[in-house]
């Protein structure tokens, strides 16, 4: 749901009447260990591919708002974060979560936030007991629809087989693929004004030149935080089996030596009838390409520096 305030979502969630792949409703925090981290890891590994929620202080049944105020198990976040670090899970790669706190109704309600992670499946590499309960080692559950894995099965394999295609991003699109691929340089081999990923080829980023671009007369304003203000423009293509996927220009600095996507213009405009900008500014933005994944498109140039934008020091 994005794009909609995170209380009006969980209030709807609440109307709804009802639990599903990515939200259970809990009248009360948990009194068993094992049962609390029976559910994180089927939250972790659900199959609706985003951030899911435990919601304490809902009533069973009715579904109506009670509140975890007087709740003698209540947990905070820390106290969620290092249950967790404590638990043997596989390669040591954890399910993120986070706690949040709304005030619905009169009533405190916990809400805990399962981050969507391509790090599936998630599991135990060691067995988990409290009280009669057990997380059983090397079992992979899941959630489908509203019911969780039962705690001594292991989910079926369709379920298996998604969650490892999951994390081999073989749900993902092209672009996306690319985008998680960036996040290891050393993935990424040089051959000329191409950068291709050494193990799947067919993804490539070209950096191209406009001969005919004389915009590197005028170096931009953060250009001059470089020991050498001269700038030049290139552009940069994010292709997969040669198809464009994602262009954008970028800009050189320090004599080449530093490459970084350009960000965007934007102004701030005041006034009844906002016909001019009083301000202007240069932002990315959070979660573009460009933006926070963007940061993995900076290239750092260790070879000498381009002869075309030299400039005595």
């Amino acid at each position: 749901m994005r794009g909609i305030d995170f209380e009006d979502e969980l209030q709807a969630l609440i109307l709804s009447k009802r639990e599903d792949d990515y939200w259970d409703f809990k009248q009360q925090h948990h009194s068993n260990k094992a049962n609390l981290l029976h559910d994180i890891i089927c939250m972790a590994n659900n199959r609706a591919d985003r951030n899911a929620y435990i919601i304490f202080g809902i009533a069973d049944g009715t579904f109506d708002v009670v509140g975890v105020e007087n709740d003698e198990n209540r947990r905070n976040q820390q106290q969620m974060i290092d249950f967790l670090k404590t638990k043997k899970f596989v390669s040591g790669i954890r399910p993120r979560v986070e706690l949040r706190t709304l005030l619905l109704t009169g009533h405190e309600v916990d809400v805990l936030i399962i981050m969507n992670s391509t790090d599936t499946p998630y599991f135990l590499t060691e067995d988990f007991p409290d009280n009669g309960r057990k997380v059983r080692a090397n079992h992979i559950y899941t959630r489908v629809g509203d019911t969780n894995t039962d705690i001594d099965k292991s989910a079926d394999i369709n379920n298996i087989e998604y969650l490892w295609k999951k994390r081999f991003l073989l749900t993902r699109s092209p672009f996306e693929q690319i985008m998680k691929h960036l996040e290891n340089k050393e993935e990424w081999k040089q051959d000329d004004d191409t950068y291709y990923n050494i193990y799947n080829p067919e993804f490539t980023i070209a950096i191209e030149f406009d001969e005919d671009d004389r915009r590197f007369l005028i170096p931009e304003f953060y250009a001059y935080a470089m020991y050498n203000e001269s700038t030049m423009y290139q552009m940069l293509s994010i292709k997969y089996f040669g198809t464009q996927l994602y262009g954008k220009q970028i800009a050189l600095l320090d004599s080449g030596r530093y490459s970084t996507p350009t960000p965007d213009r934007g102004y701030l405009y005041f006034g009844e009838h906002r016909m001019n900008a009083d301000y202007g500014f240069r932002f990315f933005t959070k979660d573009s390409p460009a933006g926070e994944e963007g940061r993995r498109l900076e290239i750092v140039r260790d070879s000498d520096p381009d002869p075309r934008i030299q400039k005595k020091r």
